[in-house]
């Protein structure tokens, strides 16, 4: 739901939130590609095996925007906030850009 708020934002509407949504209207890139707007998918326990459970947007500088909500409503326990690309445990598992943008 916070990506697509974002992309709305910055006029440019996409459809369902969900991750699996967000990957399959997206083409893959590598991390030297990166934009700001892109999107970085990271899965639940390992950057290599299971399933993707979260999505932030790149901002630039190796930072990215990431809601964090599942654990309260304010930074450090939840909320949006602005953190590196890989952050305490969790670790870029690939890169995407949305195609047409």
């Amino acid at each position: 739901n916070f990506v697509v708020q974002c992309y709305a934002a910055a006029g440019k509407p996409t459809s369902y939130p969900h991750t699996d949504y967000l990957q399959g209207i997206s083409r893959p890139i590598s991390k030297g590609q990166l934009k700001a707007g892109d999107l970085i998918f990271y899965r639940k326990y390992d950057p290599c095996v299971g399933v993707i459970d979260h999505v932030a947007i790149y901002i630039g500088g190796g930072f990215m925007l990431n809601a964090s909500g599942h654990y309260g409503d304010r930074y450090p326990n939840g909320g949006i906030c602005i953190k590196r690309i890989n952050y305490g445990k969790r670790i870029a598992a690939m890169y995407k850009r949305i195609n047409g943008f």
